[in-house]
């Protein structure tokens, strides 16, 4: 989320700058960084009201490759057009992604789309096993991270796409059990495991006996907020900005 600072920069005299900041999402500062205030509650609310939509709409995913590479481009573009100017669009440049020790490289540009098919393969492999929807999801999420293939929104796609998967079974993503802590932690696991499997000695290091499921926290993490009840997903609106007079 925004800082403290950066939201009273954004917003002088706010008496609670730092409830404010919990309506901004922090890759809209990121890549707008002379946005105003208003102006980013009004992108925020225009994102969270298209991934509601699309999160509404999704019944399925892409049945070939070449399908989901198209899915990609044009959710991305469907959830973050006339926001960002590179919406709709793989990466052209590389990219580093996490935190610390567990900072990676994402895939090299001229390979995203291969990278993607790749992608694709294994999780309709695991969709044709006995792998629960659950494991299938948590393949899904580490395999499309790990590619990285935007330069940001990879959450919010790779969240709807898992959406589709979960509507095919009857179920939905409880939005509101949402814990950012347990799933960023949960993905870090499964890629440093999956790191380990493919030999990337760096990160195989950090842990030294070898799990039974690589993607076991994701996994169940995964199950934690899985549904097969209707949600309400009301988009919550930011406060407006403070008056300025």
């Amino acid at each position: 989320m925004v800082g403290w600072a950066g939201c009273k920069k954004r917003a002088p005299g706010a008496e609670e700058p730092a409830q404010l900041c919990r309506h901004i999402d922090l890759a809209l500062l990121s890549h707008c960084p002379d946005a105003s205030f208003a102006e980013l509650c009004t992108a925020n609310t225009v994102v969270a009201g298209r991934v509601h939509r699309a999160n509404l709409n999704i019944k399925s995913v892409p049945v070939t490759a070449e399908a989901f590479l198209s899915w990609c481009l044009e959710s991305h573009r469907t959830i973050f057009g006339d926001v960002w100017d590179f919406a709709g669009q793989f990466r052209s440049e590389g990219v580093r992604y996490g935190k610390g020790r567990h900072e990676r490289d994402g895939a090299e540009p001229d390979q995203i789309e291969t990278k993607l098919r790749e992608v694709f393969a294994r999780v309709q492999h695991a969709r044709t096993t006995a792998a629960t929807p659950s494991r299938v999801m948590a393949i899904f999420l580490q395999a499309f991270f790990e590619v990285h293939p935007f330069l940001d929104g990879h959450g919010r796609i790779g969240r709807l796409f898992v959406a589709g998967l979960a509507a095919e079974h009857g179920l939905q993503l409880a939005s509101s059990n949402f814990d950012e802590g347990r799933y960023v932690k949960a993905l870090e696991s499964a890629h440093t495991w999956c790191a380990k499997q493919s030999g990337v000695r760096a990160l195989a290091e950090l842990h030294r006996s070898e799990p039974s499921n690589p993607h076991g926290l994701l996994e169940s993490y995964i199950d934690s907020i899985l549904t097969g009840q209707s949600l309400d997903l009301e988009v919550e609106s930011p406060p407006p900005p403070p008056s300025r007079e």
